[in-house]
């Protein structure tokens, strides 16, 4: 018998990520968050978290200012597909109002630089090189913050920020209104 040939390697592949998926599945909830954990030390491990150029951005920057955090990927398949929807959900609103900020995990700095060229995002990204600081379990993970920055919803997994009832639910959750 012969060396297992690239078919067999795909099938073997595809069991690992299948029988990965099948542990990490169940705890996509959003109860899953320790929600008191989160207040405490959320906003504080977030605003520690360098941008592209390697600045910390003091975090007053956003002072009044509803936020919608994306903790992703670019390893991350559902992250990668949502993140235009978030790109065009931002615009919807004033920046005064409202601000989506990415916080890419990936430890290769020039891997979030190229993806993000490629996708034309143009929100405010932070990195936590290797979820070394916010710890997040699942990705993505997106946090939409009140204007005093209290936690309002912890959405996990990839979603459609640009559908209606999203949209919706985001005005209300958050008290803004999106651009006439």
């Amino acid at each position: 018998m012969g060396m297992p040939g690239s078919s067999y390697r795909r099938r073997f592949l595809k069991l690992a990520v299948m029988g990965m998926a099948a542990v990490c599945l169940p705890g996509c909830r959003d109860d899953g968050y320790p929600e008191e954990e989160l207040r405490r030390r959320f906003l504080h491990d977030l605003s520690q978290l360098p941008d592209l150029h390697g600045n910390v951005v003091p975090f007053s920057v956003y002072s009044g200012v509803a936020l919608v955090v994306n903790i992703w990927a670019s390893w991350c398949p559902p992250c990668v597909v949502e993140m235009p929807s978030l790109e065009k959900m931002g615009k919807f609103f004033d920046p005064k109002d409202l601000r989506v900020i990415g916080v890419s995990v990936d430890k290769d700095l020039n891997l979030v630089r190229e993806f993000l060229l490629r996708s034309k995002l143009t929100f405010p990204m932070l990195l936590d090189r290797g979820n070394e600081v916010l710890r997040t379990p699942i990705f993505p993970s997106t946090f939409l913050l009140r204007r005093d920055h209290t936690i309002a919803q912890v959405v996990v997994g990839e979603r459609d920020w640009v559908g209606q009832k999203m949209i919706e639910e985001i005005e209300q959750k958050l008290a803004v209104k999106r651009l006439p």
